[in-house]
C-alpha cells in the first residue's frame, strides 16, 4: 500500500492517559472522554505513525472494551465513509478485566469476579472468551466489507479465543502480534510491567499508565514487529 490512511483503535493506552493536558481535538474526536490528563499526541500509536510518515487518525478512548471497538469502528464508517486504502490497529485491551458480572448480592460489577464463587468465576472466564471471540472475528469482517485492511495486537495482556478468526483462504493473518503475545511483555518483558524498575522508569507515579519514556518503548517494540511482519 502507498501512504494509506491508518486507524488507531484502543484504551487509555493508546491515548497517553496521564501524560497531562493535550495540545487539542481534532474535530472527528469530540465523541471520545479524553481529558485534560491525556496526551494522544505522546502515545505509542501516534508516535509509531509518526516515525511512519503516515497519516493517521486516533480512534482510541478510556475504558475501551473490544466491543466498544467494534461500536466505535460502526460509529466511524457510518460518519466518515472509506474512500481511500485504511489500515485499522486495533490495540485490545484486557477483556476480563472490563467485564459486568452479578456478585453475591445480585450487584453488578464491573471487573474480575475476584473472591466470587467458583461457578461465577468460571461462567465469566467462558463469557469473556466467547465475547471476545465473537467481537473480533464482527471487526475482522467489517473491516474486509469495507476495504479496510485489519491489524490486531494485545496492548497490556494476552488474550484467550474460543476459536481462531474465521479466515478465507490466502488472506493474510491480521495479528501483528498473537493473542498468546502482549505489546507490554514486548516492550518490558514478560508480566515485567509491575515490577520495581519498570514502575519507577517507565509508569505514572499516580497511575497505572506508561509514562511518555514507557510510550516510545512500546511505540520501539511494536516497530520492530511490524517491521518482522513486514506490514
Amino acid at each position: 500500500m502507498d501512504n494509506p490512511l491508518i486507524l488507531w483503535f484502543g484504551d487509555s493506552w493508546s491515548i497517553g492517559d496521564g501524560l497531562g493536558q493535550s495540545s487539542g481535538l481534532v474535530e472527528w474526536m469530540t465523541n471520545c472522554h479524553w481529558n485534560r490528563n491525556c496526551r494522544p499526541e505522546l502515545a505509542f500509536p501516534s508516535i509509531v505513525s509518526s516515525r511512519k510518515e503516515e497519516n493517521y487518525r486516533i480512534l482510541g478512548n478510556r475504558g475501551e472494551t473490544i466491543q466498544q471497538m467494534g461500536c466505535r469502528l460502526k460509529w466511524y464508517l457510518d460518519e466518515f465513509p472509506v474512500e481511500e486504502e485504511t489500515v485499522a490497529y486495533f490495540c485490545f485491551p484486557n477483556y476480563k478485566g472490563r467485564y459486568y458480572y452479578i456478585d453475591n448480592r445480585g450487584k453488578e460489577v464491573r471487573g474480575n469476579p475476584g473472591n466470587a464463587p467458583k461457578h461465577v468465576i468460571e461462567w465469566q472466564d467462558v463469557a469473556c472468551k466467547w465475547d471476545a471471540t465473537i467481537a473480533i472475528n464482527w471487526i475482522y469482517n467489517t473491516c474486509l466489507a469495507n476495504k479496510i485492511t485489519p491489524r490486531f495486537l494485545q496492548t497490556w495482556r494476552k488474550i484467550e479465543l474460543v476459536e481462531s478468526i474465521n479466515q478465507t483462504s490466502g488472506e493474510s493473518t491480521p495479528w501483528v502480534i498473537p493473542p498468546s503475545e502482549c505489546l507490554s511483555d514486548l516492550a518490558f518483558g514478560k508480566g515485567e510491567f509491575g515490577n520495581q524498575y519498570v514502575r519507577c522508569r517507565y509508569r505514572n507515579t499516580h497511575d497505572n499508565h506508561p509514562n511518555q519514556e514507557g510510550q516510545r518503548r512500546l511505540a520501539d517494540a511494536l516497530v520492530e514487529r511490524i517491521c518482522i511482519n513486514n506490514v
